[in-house]
């Protein structure tokens, strides 16, 4: 006898048939219909990335990746964070080298857009602060080590510059980035190395003390201050002291 997962995990798998032999009789229509609207899901997270690779071209990676990754989620929202992964993995990214990472940008932007709007800590919390606790990072954030060239060329394409794209030169050094909407409007900033480390660090749920052995107690009051600034944290929470897992340089 199916479970009634098993009968959910059968009736996706129907409206996601590949062709219509596969598909049921009288379900051929459903699986046009989801199959479109989650392709449609990806056109809206991924402006520039259509913009860039072209309707057609964008629709038959996007169709494909429907197939091979169905949403887990019932907010369509959340879907397509895999989406720029599947692109880096695909014979496209040989020839776009920086698809991949305008991809992934695309998505920052789109998950900050939509995330919860939740106003950033108040640096005066942290006079009250328990001894040791840990920073919440914002619900907006998301931290990207991309290609240099990759922010410019999503600026661009989405501006439909084409002067401007034709005079960006291919750059593949990195450039470390927060994208965050913390209050109200959308922000982008690049950050040193050593200060997107500690932003990684202090996102990721480790607790100060350690985390600013990371940059150093020379730098770590004005760091730790620029990060409070752009709005990377929601709150604190108690937590134990634990060690890094790797030594800081």
């Amino acid at each position: 006898m199916y479970s009634l997962r098993d009968r959910q995990k059968k009736f996706q798998a129907a409206l996601l048939a590949i062709s219509t032999n596969e598909t049921p009789n009288g379900l051929a229509v459903y699986r046009n219909n989801v199959r479109g609207n989650l392709t449609l899901t990806l056109k809206l997270a991924f402006p520039a990335t259509l913009k860039l690779i072209g309707e057609d071209c964008f629709y038959a990676y996007a169709e494909q990746f429907v197939l091979a990754q169905p949403p887990r989620n019932a907010d369509l929202h959340l879907y397509g964070e895999a989406f720029p992964a599947y692109l880096a993995a695909s014979t496209l990214a040989g020839q776009l080298p920086y698809l991949a990472d305008v991809a992934w940008l695309d998505w920052a932007v789109h998950h900050a857009l939509h995330a919860a709007e939740t106003p950033p800590l108040d640096p005066q919390t942290l006079v009250h602060a328990p001894e040791s606790f840990s920073f919440i990072g914002h619900p907006s954030l998301s931290l990207l080590a991309l290609r240099r060239d990759a922010q410019a060329i999503w600026a661009a394409v989405l501006e439909e510059d084409d002067n401007r794209l034709a005079g960006i030169l291919p750059d593949d050094s990195v450039a470390p980035l927060i994208i965050l909407r913390p209050r109200g409007s959308l922000e982008i900033i690049e950050l040193s190395p050593a200060m997107f480390d500690l932003a990684l660090t202090l996102a990721s749920g480790f607790p100060l003390d350690p985390a600013l052995a990371v940059i150093g107690e020379e730098e770590a009051a004005q760091a730790l201050g620029l990060l409070l600034s752009y709005g990377l944290f929601s709150g604190i929470t108690p937590k134990a002291t634990e060690e890094l897992p790797c030594p800081p340089r």
